[in-house]
This record gives C-alpha cells, structure tokens and sequence, in this order.
C-alpha cells in the first residue's frame, strides 16, 4: 500500500541518519528518491513470497527472458474467485468497526481519509481476520454486477461490467489457448472428452461445461460430415473450453488453495521470474552475505507493525490467527530494520 511505503521510507531515511561516518545526507536522499522502494520490494516480495510459498525454487540465474506470460496475467493469476464482496474495518486491537462493500472501497476515497475510523488502516487490520472466498467456479456479485459501476448520463443509466466475462474475453482477444492445451503442457493427459476432466474437476462442473459451450455439439455433427477421424472430432471439442473457465472449475490441490493446472503455470512464471532475472536479490553479487541475512531476517509481521497501526500481528498475515502455529504476537517484539549493512 502506498501509505505504507511512504512510512517506510521515513523510517529507513531517519534511521540511516544514526550512521553518519558510513553514509552522507546525498546518499539519504538518493536512498528516498528510490533505493528505499527497491529494498521494501526485496523484502516484501523477495524474501516473504519466494522463501514462504516458493521455498523449493531453484535461485541460480539463468540468462533468459524474465517477461510475463499472458496465460499467467490473463488467466492463470487472476484468481477473482477469492474476492469478497464485504471487507471489514477494524480498530488496532481489531475490535470490527464496519464492513464496506468493495464498490464502497474501489469508488469513495472518503472512506481512506476516513481517520476517524481509521483509515487505509482499518480496512488493512480487518483483512487480517476476513477469510478469502474459496477457489471454485462461482463470483461474488460486486464483480459480476456492480465491477466500475457508475453513473453514465443525465438520465442515471447504470454502467457496470461483469469480471468473469471480461476475463474470458481479454483471454481470447489475445488469442490464449484452450485450458486442454495447457492440461497437456502441465504435463497431465490431454482429455478427449468431458468425463476425462474428472481426474481435477467435479462431476457438477464437468456438466456446466456442456451447458456452457452447447456449440460445440454443433460443430462435431458439423465436422463429422467432413471428416471420418472421430479422435480428431473429439479433439476439437474439447479446444473450445477457455483457460480462465477450466482452471476455475478445478479443485484446489492438496494443501493448496489453487487447482493443478493454475499451480503449474503460476509456479513455472515465477520460477521464470526468479532465474532469468539478474536483479533478483539472492543471485550472487546483488546484495552482500550480511545485507542479505539483514533482509531475510525482517519479518513480513514486523513490516507490518511498523507501517500499520496495531497491536498483535500473526507471524504469517495471510493467514488466520485461528490457523495452526500462526498465533498474534506483540508488535513490541519487532526490531527497526537493520541497516547497518549498508
């Protein structure tokens, strides 16, 4: 969050100015203009999502492409069946204050000035008890009938979106294969009809694919006059089911909360993303053993205590207080950053 950022910078300016033999007033400005940026990005994204999700990535660079693949932006990430429609705000001992609809979020900068009631904050402290929806083919309304909703004219027409369609859409304006395709890239057998889908997704899903794409019937009747390859028919019947549609038909792999195919293209992306970028903060040269043992060290709890205003915060913030070993702990447990190392 950009408040949080913001906080952060002034903390590291002001704790930089304790080392003046080792840094001058340029060097802190430099570090304000940009560097304070680069090392909240290590230690948020490097070392809290690469060390907590993707501990068994492989770190030594590999000089290719570290570009984003369109099925992981267009499909595969975008996991909107997580959304809620209600977020909660909650006071510094996480007493609920209320609970905003997210058009309410999206579309009032009001309630972010809102200091009375906390602000960004509050609605920071109440995601840290409100559970995500789960992974599976339905959407909560405020994405499906209210998504940029907003006054068109003076006759108050409604203009909404609905995500779920443009998600398939912006999928096929750029041309991203069927979720059959990437079943057989993922290195799962490529299905040659519905009831083959039944190693990842559930019977009721398998049938609402065959409501969803009726025309696909017509072109197999249509194509069975042309051609006698009935493995081929089949074949084609299959292509037609979108990426985005499969992936969120899927059931979530054990222990995780995405299915199989979404899993496999996310974590190839990011293995991508680590070994081709000669940046990234593990790769040799780009950080000192001791500023990296700084980084890793700096919890994302602590990071946390200090941007936000609270009390008691889990050692894993994506998760539940309630969620085995991930129990509060006091913010006067955490420590300033460390950046002696530098």
């Amino acid at each position: 969050m950009l408040s949080d950022d913001i906080q952060n910078i002034d903390n590291w300016k002001q704790q930089l100015k304790q080392f003046p033999d080792c840094i001058s007033d340029k060097q802190i400005n430099c570090f304000e203009a940009g560097d304070s940026r680069v090392m909240e990005n290590l230690v948020l994204t490097g070392n809290n999502i690469y060390d907590m999700y993707f501990p068994d990535i492989p770190s030594q660079y590999n000089p290719q492409s570290p570009s984003i693949w369109i099925e992981f932006a267009a499909a595969a990430f975008r996991c909107h069946t997580f959304v809620r429609d209600l977020y909660s705000r909650a006071t510094p001992d996480y007493k609920v204050i209320d609970a905003k609809l997210l058009w309410d979020i999206s579309h009032h900068a009001t309630i972010a000035w809102d200091f009375d009631n906390g602000g960004l904050d509050a609605i920071t402290r109440g995601s840290v008890y409100d559970f995500g929806s789960v992974w599976n083919a339905n959407f909560v309304d405020q994405i499906r009938h209210h998504l940029f909703e907003t006054i068109t004219n003076t006759k108050a027409d409604t203009k909404r979106f609905d995500l779920p369609a443009m998600n398939i859409n912006r999928a096929r304006d750029h041309g991203i294969n069927g979720y059959n395709a990437y079943r057989e890239w993922c290195g799962f057998k490529r299905a040659q009809n519905f009831q083959q889908f039944l190693n990842f997704v559930n019977v009721e899903e398998i049938e609402d694919l065959k409501t969803t794409y009726p025309y696909v019937f017509c072109k197999i009747f249509h194509l069975n006059k042309v051609y006698e390859n009935d493995s081929f028919i089949v074949d084609i019947q299959m292509m037609y089911v979108d990426l985005w549609v499969g992936i969120n038909m899927e059931n979530p792999v054990r222990g995780g909360l995405i299915g199989s195919t979404a899993a496999c293209i996310i974590a190839q992306q990011f293995l991508k993303i680590k070994v081709a970028d000669r940046f990234y903060y593990e790769h040799p040269g780009v950080f000192t053993p001791e500023q990296l043992r700084s980084i890793k060290s700096y919890p994302i709890r602590c990071f946390m205590c200090t941007t936000i205003e609270i009390q008691l915060m889990q050692p894993n913030p994506l998760l539940p207080p309630s969620h085995p070993g991930n129990s509060q702990l006091s913010c006067d447990q955490c420590q300033q950053f460390d950046l002696r190392a530098w």
